[in-house]
């Protein structure tokens, strides 16, 4: 399995420009996953060309991306009750347009349907069941709860401002074997399509918006309050102390961060007389106050989106 980090990745940035111009773009998935390719288009430019060239040079199977609200909102009932695909892919029941049931395997008819889809007052009455376009339900939380094509092409969608949904394909090669590694490459570079992968748009999440919702306060002293967060992720707790100067707003610039460790919290008070969190807090005080951030479990960046978020105003 070739390594993602041997291949020539645009940025997301690049990514989203071309999905706002109607332009499709490939992403692939984890290494440690099924490491494919899928073409990615944004639902709402959705052209017969474009489902032409999906079948012609993806030739996989296209797949329209949306949320389960979306879902349950156009009658789309999923697949099975009890999935067991290997990575849980939420297939609901493939639709056709109604106005359009009698040329519903024609690409014209499917970029209809598809692009219908992201019309706001879309009913359920509009499609027929079953059809020839195959709908998947994105997990809420997009791809920080799973990593699948699936939730990276949702994400994109909602992250270029569009209507969040979007079209799949994946990319075989002329033998109909999936395309992978400097394949994928060369073949982006031929179609001249941008290449980016799913760890990217974890990446750019955690840098560019906040996971975690801040759902308690609670004044512990009179230098020090306790904020409490959820992720909703993966629904983890975090906490933020704000201790002296930061209740202010100021000061914000000392921060200790500390992740959960049982050993520590325990071993550590009992071998010392003094848990590692007062010791963290004295130190804030001693320096005019700051922040301590306590996390439970390890998620890369979670300590900036709490400051990012204590400093907002």
């Amino acid at each position: 399995m070739l390594k993602l980090d041997t291949l020539k990745l645009d940025t997301v940035e690049e990514a989203l420009n071309d999905l706002k111009q109607g332009k499709m773009i490939v992403l692939v998935d984890d290494e440690d996953r099924e490491n494919e390719g899928d073409l990615v288009l944004a639902a709402q430019f959705a052209k017969p060309e474009d489902i032409n060239f999906m079948l012609t040079h993806g030739k996989g199977l296209i797949c329209v991306t949306m949320s389960s609200q979306r879902l349950r909102k156009l009658d789309f009932p999923y697949q099975v009750q009890h999935n067991t695909s290997p990575f849980g892919t939420n297939f609901a029941v493939s639709f056709d347009l109604k106005t359009r049931a009698n040329t519903g395997n024609s690409a014209s008819a499917r970029a209809q349907a598809i692009k219908h889809l992201t019309n706001e007052n879309a009913e359920a009455d509009d499609f027929i069941l079953p059809g020839h376009v195959f709908p998947l339900g994105a997990v809420s939380g997009g791809v920080l709860k799973r990593r699948g094509q699936t939730e990276g092409s949702f994400d994109l969608c909602k992250l270029a401002k569009l209507e969040p949904v979007g079209v799949i394909c994946e990319i075989m090669d002329n033998s109909g074997q999936m395309l992978r590694g400097h394949g994928l490459q060369d073949y982006c570079s031929k179609y001249e399509l941008k290449l980016i992968s799913i760890e990217q748009i974890v990446e750019y999440r955690v840098q560019n918006e906040l996971s975690i919702r801040r759902i308690k306060e609670l004044e512990v002293s009179s230098d020090t309050k306790l904020l409490v967060y959820v992720d909703d992720s993966n629904l983890t707790q975090h906490y933020a102390l704000l201790v002296g100067g930061a209740l202010n707003g100021q000061n914000l610039e000392h921060v200790k961060t500390y992740n959960q460790d049982i050993v520590e919290d325990i071993f550590y008070e009992l071998s010392n007389g003094q848990p590692r969190i007062d010791n963290g807090i004295e130190e804030l005080r001693q320096v005019g106050g700051g922040v301590l951030v306590y996390l439970r479990g390890d998620k890369p960046n979670l300590s900036e989106q709490i400051l990012r978020d204590i400093k907002t105003p």
